[in-house]
């Protein structure tokens, strides 16, 4: 049975990083079959006994029971169970895993021996394929992510395989001179690979993991030359090189100081039992904290703390938080009477080293939320703590009743992952279909079916939804515009804390024509799951400015203003308002706001379809209303810079050239306003007033040249 246990689990380490990183549904699908269809193998073998060898470690056992059952309880407290009941089907593979080394280690230790000496030779290997990939993705221009979902999961992965190879180097002493000369080669590339990567986060992983390695080489003077060797680095090399390497100071992005701040407004909200596992990104928009350094204080949303612990926290609650910074200790612990000991094998210093490095990259990143990171972390945690003192080979009883219950349990799970597969497999088939313009009729079928198999994902509503939102916007048709609200009324309630269904909501309430009273109710709710979104506030804004209430409009505005306050499209309708209102100084000034802005030229450095949405103003319009008002206030020399600028966007504007044959005209310019009088003339032949300013100028050059 350990040769079966060991088969299963390498052919998962192997699967894992090669299809992103095991973080697809399919991916996700198939090493649950793997997994508990081995769990289910496991217990049918042990059917006939009522006692298995385990190795156990007792204390650490109990902290991830503890652990376990809060897990449990969250399934009830949960905002959204959907997302929920994954991660602790995920969380319960990682459980059975662990069971599984227990059970190896204790009834055969060379069997798990070589499970662990084979699983750390697979991860350099894998991490070598990874980082030539990512090389050749680097000179392709491509980005450096190897088969992984991004970068920083990518630097993670080859992160390990390089404590591995390095500590093969440091600690084999049966490996031969050529083996160790090609270790340092992998050693090299790996690191080149890391570099490429351009995380950030990595390089403080890398000093915490190369550190405790020499440290456990050469003891306290390890610790001395990895301190010397930092002060060197950081005194040689200037901090140029580290923002090219690292990009510290890229532009406008969205430093991890702001999501951290949110994720601590997240966990004060539910501080006990959280908001449910898988649901961080749908309480995050509630309580995203502003970034003063990009385009818009509130564009980026994440579905990720980019720190495990504070997501951990923010899902399961800070008792879970307590429990699993115990079960780490415990880890840890193992690590260090290990390296206590005379004899430490290569693969325990490889472990100790690697899960550092895992540890200290998780504050800063999301990388246990990989499967083939969290699978390799597991083993690893596993080899310390079977291979420590404080391990017991323990012989246990287990009942008919224990057993019949964890295999109800692994059946259960099967049946729920097949399930959900099945209508992964018709959502599939039904975004293929959209893409490749199907028939509606058969993509909403499969929509329905997906529905049918999974009834607790509020997506495949989702996505019905916006079909019926495009039939109604299309063929104007009333009863899809209804449908279109049921389907978004039973996504709400499936994932009530989802903001983007209300915001979809107020619109699609919006373009129905929904009366006022039931356009500030819906605005109310879109408020309330989501308060720092400026766009649905714009858009009742509009509503009001196209009824007239001119207060309400402008109240509204400038809300959107104190929220984004590079909402350019607040600055324009304000100064729409103002116009409305006959109050041509206030408009000027909205406008003078607004052009500073437009030249900046912020849609460059935008990194959203919401941040280029707010930054969409018509600028031919800004700029010929600011010329024609500085006109109006005899700014002439202000006028005519801003008339160019418009006619700069578009020679063939006639509303800016008269404007700027005005301009020219009222400084006694009358041969220079001319051309511009007579172009605006041409390209609109039935504006009366465009003929009465042409004749006026040519009255003012005529009587000019009589003596």
């Amino acid at each position: 049975m350990p040769r079966i246990i060991n088969y299963i689990l390498l052919a998962i380490v192997c699967f894992l990083p090669l299809f992103n990183g095991g973080k697809g549904f399919g991916a996700f699908c198939a090493v649950n079959v793997l997994l508990f269809g081995l769990g289910l193998g496991v217990i049918y073998r042990l059917r006939k006994k009522d006692q298995v060898s385990l190795a156990t470690v007792p204390q650490f056992n109990t902290w991830v029971s503890w652990f376990y059952i809060i897990v449990l309880l969250n399934l009830f407290f949960t905002v959204y169970l959907y997302a929920t009941v994954i991660e602790w089907i995920r969380i319960t593979g990682y459980i059975l895993l662990y069971l599984l080394l227990s059970l190896n280690a204790g009834s055969d230790r060379k069997s798990f021996t070589s499970l662990i000496r084979q699983t750390l030779v697979l991860v350099i290997i894998l991490s070598l394929i990874e980082a030539i990939i990512i090389i050749i993705q680097t000179l392709l221009h491509l980005v450096p992510r190897g088969t992984m979902p991004n970068e920083n999961v990518a630097a993670s992965y080859i992160l390990i395989g390089l404590m591995c190879i390095v500590a093969y180097v440091f600690f084999d002493s049966e490996s031969t001179r050529r083996e160790k000369v090609m270790g340092r080669l992998v050693a090299l590339v790996l690191t080149g690979a890391l570099l490429l990567t351009h995380s950030r986060g990595i390089l403080i992983a890398l000093v915490a993991a190369l550190g405790v390695l020499v440290k456990l080489k050469y003891k306290k003077w390890g610790l001395i030359a990895v301190f010397l060797a930092a002060v060197v680095i950081l005194a040689f090399f200037p901090l140029s090189f580290f923002d090219a390497v690292f990009k510290i100071n890229t532009p406008y992005s969205y430093r991890r100081i702001y999501i951290w701040q949110s994720a601590w407004e997240i966990i004060k909200n539910r501080p006990w039992f959280g908001w449910g596992m898988g649901n961080f990104g749908l309480a995050y928009p509630r309580f995203n904290m502003p970034g003063f350094d990009t385009v818009l204080r509130y564009g980026k949303v994440t579905r990720f703390a980019h720190n495990e612990f504070l997501q951990l926290a923010a899902e399961l609650g800070l008792p879970a938080l307590g429990l699993f910074l115990g079960i780490i200790r415990y880890v840890f612990k193992a690590g260090r009477d290990l390296a206590r000991e005379k004899y430490f094998s290569w693969t325990q210093a490889a472990g100790f080293s690697a899960l550092t490095g895992i540890i200290v990259h998780s504050l800063v990143d999301f990388n246990l939320h990989l499967p083939a990171v969290t699978f390799i972390t597991v083993i690893l945690g596993a080899s310390l703590l079977f291979g420590s003192s404080a391990s017991q080979d323990k012989a246990c009883y287990v009942s008919a009743a224990t057993k019949k219950v964890i295999s109800l349990l692994m059946i259960a799970i099967l049946a729920i992952n097949t399930s959900f597969f099945i209508g992964h497999l018709f959502l599939t088939k039904a975004e293929r279909g959209e893409a490749t313009k199907a028939p509606l009729e058969s993509v909403i079928n499969a929509y329905q079916k997906a529905q049918w198999f999974n009834p607790l994902n509020s997506y495949h509503h989702e996505k019905l939804a916006r079909i019926y939102t495009n039939q109604y916007q299309n063929d104007h048709n009333v009863s899809a515009g209804e449908l279109a609200v049921s389907e978004y009324t039973l996504a709400s309630r499936l994932n009530p804390e989802e903001a983007s269904y209300y915001e979809d909501l107020f619109y699609l309430y919006y373009n129905l024509g929904s009366s006022l009273p039931d356009m500030e109710t819906n605005y109310v709710l879109v408020n309330t799951h989501n308060p720092h979104l400026a766009k649905p506030t714009l858009v009742l804004a509009i509503f009001h400015l196209q009824r007239r209430n001119f207060g309400r409009a402008i109240q509204l505005l400038s809300e959107v203003i104190n929220k984004e306050p590079n909402y350019l499209a607040a600055y324009y309708y304000l100064a729409k308002v103002y116009e409305s209102l006959g109050d041509p100084e206030a408009a000027r000034d909205q406008y003078e706001i607004l052009v500073p802005k437009i030249n900046q030229h912020l849609e460059k450095m935008a990194q959203s379809d919401y941040e280029l949405q707010a930054l969409k103003v018509p600028r031919l319009e800004v700029f010929t209303r600011l010329g024609i008002l500085y006109s109006q206030e005899r700014k002439h020399p202000q006028a005519v810079s801003m008339l160019k600028q418009a006619l700069s966007l578009d020679p063939r504007q006639p509303e800016a050239l008269n404007a700027l044959a005005g301009a020219y005209f009222s400084q006694g310019k009358y041969q220079t306003a001319l051309p511009y009088a007579r172009e605006a003339v041409c390209l609109a032949p039935q504006n009366l007033e465009f003929k009465q300013n042409l004749d006026l100028c040519l009255q003012k050059i005529s009587s000019s040249r009589k003596p």
